[in-house]
């Protein structure tokens, strides 16, 4: 085994060449244009490049490691001891123990550390400070300075799993070093190393800078021809995730309708709680981003709790303000990760940049809404005006209305003419039987106020809502809910209150627009459904019997020429029959007026349940009922006839006991089309003389004409 010192020549020209160059990257200095390791240092990119540049230099093992002890490189120029030692588990321990702790000595100290290992090798640390609180160290050395030490390894290498052939090895390739070579070169790397290492982490760092700078832009580029929201959303979180190491993100944006800054897309450990949180504008988080304008960051558990961030999912946030011609349309918020200033200005810049984007899509997704919005509108209107039974028509307006702003409970009040009150008609998310009796005046409670001004009332929160302060009651889920007139002109026809949204979300003004020029139509409908209802009262009180209820003489003389002109078109039969009540007068005079109006109600009754849907009755006056049968014959005429006189006189009548002692009965008579009448006058004629003969024969029987 060799003792010569191994010789570091011309530090001083090195350091000063060195110092040269980082100065200036664009000439060599002169005289060293031709030293093979200024060359390849001036064209270093990395931490390797620079570290086995100097251990050519100095000749001894070098290695680069960062402030908490990790490796940044390879080993340089490698001690065969150091790369044996590693391979044992209890040689690689202690390696790490003794570099390890030197290298926090140096950095705690700020200067050289010297220190000898298990093996006896003589190593030292310096370190190298980069900038600000940023520096490395350099570790070499890892040589014998001692013949002792040397020898005394060697006696105890058996241990570390040192074979007889590494042992040769170590003897062919280990030289003492003097210890004031070592100290030589730990001074020449803390000087030039400084010098060097910085200038090489600058240009790292200034190339990264630019490196993400362009991607940013690219990125800015790129966003203007995403297709979706959620894309551009997405994009933003990616880039910033990836460039600069962020753990956790998110986006919010604003939501115009709900009022609410909602989380559009998140990413990280805990992305599905994040992307539940929502943040209310005017308050909180989203109000100190609206006031300031710029980045802010928040670390304080009490104010992340007041901004109601999860504090056991967010230790710190840093928030983007996204600003739209200075209002705040959004935010991103990077969670639990320290940004450097220029980081923070980076990302600054490039969500300024991508809110236009932002924007773009949030009125394209808008004008997608209302386009939405008119065609679900276009088909309510079209359901509604298609509904003419007044029940349902009420049901489909309600849960169109609700349907329309997603909402999940509801009333639908009708204003009476008759009493002037309203009353609930239709209902959805509420027990009709628990609020069918409610009755209210105009002017009484909420949609009673509604009705007597005509206005509609939005309401967010009716506990805090100085015009009611009322409690919530517990079958609603929110406390904000709209209640809207339904008006004809300025005459109100109802009430339409619509109640918790679905998404949980206060009901806004956009809302409110869309009921408004729903209730436009449903008001109409109403009208409209109510004047058919009255028309067909009206039609039906003109061709009733107000006493009996069947149909009255006029009617049953149209009916019956146009079923006699329908059976001559097509050849069919039809049957007609005279109904007489038998000695109804001396009913009348024996029990009065009043019974025997309920005699004649009786008597109609008992008809209208003897006959078939098809067939049709009045009253022809006085004590008499007609009755048409279309499509019977004679036969089937006088087996319905005789069920009729039946049914009369089994039915039990007050005072039916008439002078003489016999029961209230009828007689009847018929006739048949075309069998005995070729007209419809010619059909009463004959049914007429069928029922004189009827009378004339002893009364409560059925005749039929020509029998």
């Amino acid at each position: 085994m060799g003792t010569e010192p191994t010789a570091v020549q011309g530090f001083g020209e090195s350091v000063r060449g060195m110092i040269a160059l980082t100065n200036d990257q664009t000439e060599m200095p002169e005289g060293l244009s031709s030293v093979p390791w200024f060359t390849s240092l001036a064209g270093s990119r990395s931490w390797q490049q620079v570290q086995d540049a100097f251990a050519n230099v100095v000749g001894i093992p070098l290695q680069i490691f960062d402030s908490a002890g990790e490796s940044l490189s390879l080993p340089s120029r490698e001690a065969f001891v150091c790369r044996q030692m590693k391979l044992d588990p209890a040689g690689a321990g202690q390696c790490r123990h003794y570099c390890g702790r030197a290298v926090g000595q140096a950095i705690g100290k700020k200067g050289p550390v010297f220190y000898k290992c298990h093996a006896g090798l003589v190593s030292f640390a310096v370190p190298v400070p980069l900038g600000g609180e940023r520096s490395v160290v350099i570790l070499g050395g890892h040589a014998f300075t001692q013949t002792t030490d040397y020898a005394a390894f060697m006696d105890a290498a058996g241990k570390y799993g040192f074979t007889p052939g590494d042992l040769m090895e170590i003897s062919k390739t280990s030289r003492i070093v003097d210890g004031k070579v070592l100290r030589s070169a730990s001074r020449f790397l803390e000087s030039a190393g400084s010098v060097v290492l910085q200038n090489a982490f600058q240009k790292r760092e200034s190339q990264h800078y630019l490196s993400q700078l362009l991607t940013l832009f690219d990125v800015s580029t790129s966003l203007r021809h995403a297709n979706t929201p959620h894309e551009i959303f997405a994009l933003i979180l990616n880039t910033i995730g990836v460039l600069f190491d962020v753990s956790s993100a998110g986006i919010f944006v604003l939501d115009r309708r709900g009022g609410t800054y909602r989380s559009q897309t998140a990413f990280g450990e805990f992305q599905q709680r994040l992307c539940s949180l929502a943040f209310p504008s005017g308050d909180g988080v989203a109000l100190k981003a609206a006031v300031q304008k710029a980045p802010f960051r928040v670390d304080e558990p009490r104010e992340l709790l007041a901004f109601k961030f999860p504090d056991d999912v967010v230790r710190s946030v840093t928030v983007f303000p996204l600003l739209q011609d200075d209002e705040l349309i959004g935010f991103v918020s990077v969670y639990n990760t320290d940004l450097p200033d220029r980081t923070v200005r980076m990302i600054s810049g490039f969500v300024g940049h991508a809110v236009t984007a932002v924007e773009n899509q949030r009125v394209k997704a808008e004008l997608r809404q209302r386009v939405q919005d008119l065609a679900v509108l276009t088909e309510i209107n079209s359901a509604v005006g298609a509904t003419v039974d007044p029940e349902e028509l009420f049901r489909v307006i309600l849960e169109k209305s609700t349907d329309l702003i997603r909402a999940e409970q509801g009333s639908l009040m009708i204003l009476e003419e008759e009493t002037r009150e309203l009353i609930i008609r239709a209902t959805k998310g509420i027990q009709e039987q628990i609020v069918g009796q409610f009755r209210i005046k105009p002017g009484e409670g909420i949609a009673g106020a509604v009705a007597e001004r005509g206005t509609a009332l939005i309401v967010h929160d009716i506990e805090g809502d100085e015009r009611f302060r009322k409690k919530n009651r517990p079958r609603y889920r929110t406390k904000s809910f709209i209640s809207i007139p339904l008006k004809i002109e300025n005459r109100v026809v109802g009430v339409l209150n619509i109640a918790d949204k679905i998404t949980g979300e206060v009901f806004n003004p956009d809302d409110l627009a869309l009921l408004q020029t729903f209730a436009a139509y449903a008001s109409v409908a109403i009208e409209r459904t109510q004047l058919s209802e009255k028309t067909r009262e009206l039609k039906r009180i003109s061709i009733t019997d107000p006493l009996t209820g069947v149909l009255n003489r006029r009617y049953m003389q149209e009916r019956l020429t146009e079923e006699v002109d329908r059976s001559q078109r097509h050849g069919h039969v039809l049957s007609y029959l005279m109904v007489d009540l038998d000695e109804f007068k001396e009913y009348n005079d024996s029990h009065g007026h009043m019974a025997g109006d309920e005699a004649l109600k009786t008597v109609a009754q008992c008809i209208r349940g003897s006959l078939r849907t098809i067939d049709v009755v009045s009253r022809f006056g006085g004590d008499e009922f007609t009755i048409l049968l279309p499509e019977t014959k004679r036969e089937g005429a006088i087996v319905i006839a005789e069920r009729i006189r039946q049914e009369v006189a089994r039915t039990y009548l007050p005072h039916a006991e008439v002078p003489g002692g016999r029961a209230l009965t009828v007689s009847i008579g018929l006739s048949s089309y075309p069998t005995d009448a070729d007209s419809a006058d010619a059909l009463v004629r004959g049914t007429d003389r069928a029922l004189y003969a009827a009378k004339s024969g002893g009364k409560n029987r059925v005749v039929a004409y020509g029998a």
